[in-house]
This record gives structure tokens, C-alpha cells and sequence, in this order.
């Protein structure tokens, strides 16, 4: 039944049940992949890292297990059967305890803004390499980050653009350059939390590129989504979009 549904490859959300055995309620979302399911209905996970360490979540524990899927969102809550290894892959046993249920997948909110981006078009291979990661067309967890590892970052033209607004799932901007339809980019760009200043570099699939209508001067506009984005600069970007947000309701608020 589960194998209907889920497939090696799924992004996975780790998050601890109210009420576990040492009596504390831990509200941290950890991240995963679904690497295999087997006859039984036993699912294989990743353990999750943070800051390039391995997070070796507790054996005999329940989790809200969320998963990520090309039909859609479900959740389930289930049980870590034990923890093991992979190669050079920590990796946990789970065991579902409930049906997937299926949840309304979360839209990121979207803002108009003005930034400045840099982008460089990949080439042919770097685009196939990121399109069979998103269509997750490989076999196995082993060709997926052989794929990954091989995706080297290439020392293409950069090229300047102005960003029409962001979300967490991608940007809109504008470039006076022309193309030849490309598939993917490499963009960078900078955003404030605070007084802090972040960068982000990440890959991302070409949605629309066109001309921009009505322009006094040649320009073109990408619509692009994020692919293989780090969680963290996700996050980020997603603190960027609420602050800047939540500030222009307030400046309209002590206008009125």
C-alpha cells in the first residue's frame, strides 16, 4: 500500500510527539530522505544532519513523520525501530504507526521586492544532472549523491538581474540580457535578517523567460523555482519574506 504512495528519494519532515518517555515536549523539525521501503512496510530514512553533524535521533521514540511526495503531502505518525549504516549513510528503521494522512500542501507567500541577483545558465549537463534530481529519475540513494557529487558548479558568465519579488519557492526577476531558453541557473543573491546579512547560492529551474512587455528598453523577465535548495537558506528566505511583510503592514498601520 505505502509503496502507492512513497518513493526512495522523498523529502521527509522529522518532528517529535507530544508526551515522549523523558516527559519534554521537543518542538524542533528535523529533515530526511526516504531511502527504501520494504515488503513489510518498513521505511529506511536518512538520519538528519545539522551543520555537517549527524542528529542520532532515540531508538523507541514517536515521530510525526511528514512526507513529501509527487501526489502530494501526507503524514503519519510511526516509531524508530533502530538506528544502523549504510556505507557512509546513518540511516534509521521506522515502523508507521497510523495511516498516511493527506495534508493541504503549504504555499509560500510571495512578496514584491527589488534586490539586486547574479545568475549564470548551466550548461547541458549540469541541467540534466539537477533535472534528474528533481524528477528523482535515478535508482538509488548511492546514484543520487554520486549525481550530486558530480554536479560541480562551473565557471560560466555571471550575469547581473533585478529581482521583482521572492518567495521561499523561487524569484522573479528581470535581466536586460538575452538567452537562448535556458533550462537551469545558478543564482546568488543577498538578503537582511536583521543586522545580519545572508547570502544565498542555489540552483534553480527555468519556469518562464520572455520578453517583458512594454519595456522602453530591452528586457526580459525569469520566473524560476529553487531546486536542491539548502533547508537552512530556505528558511532564511522564508524569515526574510514574513520580517518584510510583517514591517509594511506596520508602516501602513501607523499611516493610517
Amino acid at each position: 500500500m505505502l509503496e502507492k504512495i512513497l518513493t526512495a528519494g522523498d523529502k521527509v519532515e522529522v518532528m517529535k510527539t507530544s508526551g515522549g518517555s523523558n516527559g519534554q515536549n521537543d518542538t524542533r523539525v528535523y529533515y530526511s530522505l526516504l531511502i527504501d521501503l520494504d515488503a513489510d512496510d518498513r521505511l529506511t530514512l536518512t538520519m538528519p544532519i545539522e551543520a555537517g553533524k549527524v542528529i542520532p535521533l532515540t531508538v523507541g521514540i514517536r515521530y510525526w513523520f511528514v512526507f513529501y511526495t509527487h501526489n502530494g503531502i501526507y503524514r503519519a505518525k510511526g516509531l524508530i525501530i533502530d538506528r544502523d549504516k549504510q556505507g557512509n549513510i546513518h540511516v534509521m528503521n521506522v515502523r508507521l504507526l497510523t495511516e498516511l494522512e493527506r495534508i493541504q500542501r503549504r504555499q509560500f507567500y510571495r512578496i514584491e521586492c527589488v534586490m539586486n541577483v547574479q545568475y549564470r545558465i548551466m550548461d547541458e549537463i549540469e541541467s540534466k544532472g539537477y533535472e534528474i534530481l528533481r524528477t528523482k529519475a535515478y535508482r538509488t540513494m548511492e546514484e543520487r549523491m554520486k549525481i550530486k557529487r558530480l554536479l560541480v558548479p562551473k565557471g560560466n558568465e555571471w550575469h547581473k538581474g533585478v529581482v521583482i519579488d521572492i518567495s521561499g519557492g523561487g524569484l522573479r526577476f528581470n535581466t536586460d540580457v538575452k538567452h537562448e531558453q535556458p533550462l537551469y541557473l545558478e543564482v546568488h543573491f543577498s538578503i537582511m535578517l536583521g543586522n545580519i546579512k545572508k547570502e544565498i547560492s542555489t540552483p534553480a529551474r527555468v519556469i518562464r523567460y520572455a520578453p517583458v512587455k512594454n519595456a522602453t528598453t530591452e528586457l526580459y523577465e525569469f520566473r524560476v523555482e529553487f531546486v536542491e535548495i539548502e533547508t537552512k537558506q530556505r528558511e532564511d528566505i522564508v524569515q526574510f519574506v514574513f520580517n518584510e511583510d510583517r514591517n509594511r503592514r506596520k508602516l501602513v498601520r501607523e499611516r493610517k
